[in-house]
């Protein structure tokens, strides 16, 4: 994030949000970008946490925004995943098959509290987007994700941005375990002319 802000002054016309995964959800990450809000931030909940108001009193992050009225539907396109094996740290994964799934749409803005051990912090105020399949097959797993963004949510369009936002990173780490793999790949395979020809810039 500290590097986008730096390369802002550059490029004045363009919103700039960083993207991340649930390693990123931890407060003072929030609490630095509403110091310099030149970039947005994008970011996968990870912890339940509890919030502030009147309206979500005593409801944590996750049971606020599920109890938010569903804003829209959407085919959500569900990759295959291979089976993984138990390792160290990391729990065995089953094969997932591709498929699309029927997901609910929520957005709802959010107040959490500073975690302990940040009482000189104020809360921070996000807005949090839900997507959840309501009725799975039998044999797969649910899809439900939060999204928490600093982007300030005025229609659904607004929300459904997030999360081809957040999608689109999975597309930059398959490419980041390609080179690794196929450092010699053409560039074309991936990217289309046009793309080329603005990276080439």
């Amino acid at each position: 994030m500290r590097d986008c802000v730096a390369l802002a002054p550059q490029i004045l016309d363009t919103q700039m949000v960083c993207v991340m995964d649930r390693e990123a959800d931890f407060f003072e990450l929030f609490d630095e970008q509403r110091k310099k809000p030149r970039v947005e931030l994008l970011v996968r909940a990870k912890h339940d946490r509890m919030t502030v108001g009147k309206t979500d009193a005593d409801l944590t992050l996750f049971d606020a925004v599920r109890h938010s009225p569903v804003k829209s539907q959407f085919l959500l396109p569900v990759e295959r995943q291979s089976a993984r094996p138990k390792r160290s740290k990391q729990k065995a994964r089953e094969q997932v098959k591709s498929r699309s799934a029927q997901v609910e749409l929520r957005y709802h803005p959010i107040t959490i509290r500073p975690p302990a051990g940040h009482n000189d912090k104020l809360p921070a105020t996000l807005w949090a987007v839900h997507v959840r399949e309501a009725s799975p097959p039998a044999d797969a797993k649910p899809v439900e994700l939060f999204l928490l963004t600093t982007c300030k949510l005025d229609n659904v369009e607004d929300a459904l941005a997030c999360v081809r936002w957040y999608c689109l990173r999975w597309r930059i780490m398959h490419m980041t375990l390609l080179v690794r793999t196929c450092p010699t790949l053409p560039a074309d395979v991936l990217f289309s002319d046009v793309e080329i020809e603005v990276l080439e810039a």
